[in-house]
């Protein structure tokens, strides 16, 4: 019996493995939210501004009624010559909250992603955060105006042509939030670390406790 037991445990063990592997992309968790991809008045009210070195745009993300917990966020945009990247989450009140530190990045011959390295952050529920990139050359930023509000899994970006949808940050090396302001909806997408699959260790668990159902049945 407890060789049948070791076996399935070792075949569970590889099951959870494969599960891990399908359920956890290597770059980040499960996207949560990209509010371009779920704005319908993308791209007919897309705008795109670039800014000079040092000078960025955030984006305004409202948490809902529960924390979120993040691992990852991106920018739509393009960086015009190689440099550094620095990505930044900031408070309302505009407490630094993550910094990325410099990222040697391409140019990118079009608009396109612009992800963070992996991090773990948990967002507080009901409150307000500003993402966003800077560098230390010409970004070109994604917007939209008035946009559309789009909310998906807790996390809400306000359309509509709102005071304060976005913010300004300077200074790539260090960034500081300069104002919370304007009316756009820059482009922004995160990834979470919280999926909602189960768990390799729980899998492995379940299979072992259904082992132990059948083992008891053929005892009896």
């Amino acid at each position: 019996m407890l060789k049948e037991l070791l076996g399935a445990a070792h075949k569970l063990a590889a099951i959870a493995a494969i599960a891990a592997s399908l359920s956890s992309p290597a770059n980040a968790g499960l996207l949560l939210f990209d509010n371009l991809a779920g704005n319908p008045s993308e791209p007919s009210e897309g705008f795109d501004e670039t800014r000079s070195a040092n000078s960025g745009i955030l984006a305004r993300i409202d948490v809902g009624a529960a924390p979120v917990s993040i691992d990852q966020f991106g920018v739509f945009g393009q960086l015009q010559n190689a440099g550094d990247l620095n990505f930044a989450i900031f408070s309302l009140g505009g407490t630094r909250l993550y910094q990325s530190g410099l990222q040697a990045t391409s140019a990118g011959g079009e608009l396109q992603w612009y992800d963070s390295p992996l991090f773990s952050l948990a967002l507080t529920a009901n409150t307000t955060y500003y993402f966003g990139v800077i560098s230390d050359e010409e970004f070109t930023y994604h917007w939209l105006y008035p946009g559309t509000t789009v909310t998906q899994n807790g996390l809400t970006s306000l359309g509509g042509g709102l005071a304060g949808n976005n913010g300004n940050f300077i200074d790539a090396s260090d960034p500081i939030l300069s104002d919370t302001c304007c009316f756009v909806q820059q482009g922004t997408r995160i990834y979470g670390d919280d999926a909602k699959v189960p768990e390799p260790a729980m899998l492995a668990l379940l299979g072992l406790g259904l082992v132990g159902i059948r083992v008891s049945r053929r005892k009896h």
